[in-house]
C-alpha cells in the first residue's frame, strides 16, 4: 500500500483542543431545524421525503466539548453540537450531511476536505482490473455530503465508505478526526479495480488498495 505525505487538512471551521463527544437525546426541534437548513442548502441533492419517518436512517445529535486556547493559553471551556442528518439513499449507498452549532448559535453545514485523485486502466482492459498507473493525489475539494458515514463519539472520528457499485469490490474510504477543535483528514484510501469482474481473482488482487493521503504526525 502506497502512502503520500502532506500537511494536515482540516474542515472549514476551526476551534481548539477537543474532548470526547456525547450522544444527545434527540431534540426534535433542534434536529428539525438542522434538517431544514440542510434541505434549504442542498435540497436538489437530497430527497426530503425518502426518510421523512426516520425508517432508514435516524438523525442524531452529539455534544462536543473542547477548550478554546485561541486567546487564553489556559483555555476556555467551549461546547457545541454536531448534527448527523440523512440526505438520500440509493441501492447500496446512503448520503449524510453534518452540521455544527456553537452553543446558543444556529447550525451550519460542515465542509469536509476530500482528496481528488487520478488513475487509469490499461488499454483494452474491459475488466477494469489492471491499472496503467496507480492512483495519485491531485488536490482537495470541500464536500458537504459523506457516503455511508458514521461518527464515533468516543474517538471523535468520522468515517466514510463509498461503494462504487453494489458488490463493493471498488470503493473509496476516508477518516476525519475532531482534534484540536477541528475535523482533520487522517487518511483516504481507494480501490479502483473491479475484481468481481474476474472469474478467479487472486488474494493479492482482492486485498489491493491505495492510500491517497495519510496524515503525517
Amino acid at each position: 500500500m502506497r502512502s503520500l505525505t502532506g500537511l494536515a487538512v482540516t474542515a472549514l471551521f476551526s476551534f481548539s483542543m477537543a474532548f470526547a463527544g456525547t450522544s444527545l437525546a434527540d431534540d426534535d426541534s433542534e434536529l428539525g431545524a438542522a434538517r431544514a437548513q440542510m434541505l434549504a442548502a442542498l435540497g436538489e441533492n437530497c430527497d426530503a421525503e425518502q426518510n421523512a419517518d426516520g425508517d432508514y436512517f435516524q438523525d442524531k445529535a452529539y455534544l462536543l466539548k473542547w477548550k478554546d486556547t485561541s486567546y487564553d493559553p489556559a483555555g476556555e471551556d467551549r461546547e457545541g453540537t454536531l448534527y448527523e442528518v440523512f440526505c438520500a439513499a440509493g441501492a447500496y449507498n446512503f448520503i449524510v450531511a453534518y452540521l455544527f452549532a456553537n452553543k446558543d448559535s444556529p447550525a451550519s453545514l460542515i465542509a469536509l476536505p476530500m482528496p481528488l485523485f487520478d488513475y487509469a486502466y490499461e488499454d483494452g482492459d474491459d475488466t477494469m482490473t489492471k491499472l496503467e498507473r496507480e492512483p495519485t493525489l491531485k488536490g482537495f475539494s470541500a464536500e458537504l455530503l459523506l457516503v455511508n458515514p458514521s461518527f464515533d463519539p468516543e474517538t471523535m472520528t468520522l468515517t466514510s465508505f463509498n461503494k462504487w457499485r453494489g458488490l463493493g469490490d471498488a470503493w473509496s474510504s476516508g477518516t476525519w478526526k475532531f482534534e484540536n477543535g477541528q475535523f482533520v483528514l487522517q487518511d483516504f484510501t481507494v480501490d479502483p479495480t473491479y475484481e468481481a469482474n474476474l472469474d478467479d481473482p487472486s488474494e493479492e488482487q482482492l486485498d489491493k488498495s491505495y492510500t491517497i493521503y495519510q496524515l503525517q504526525n
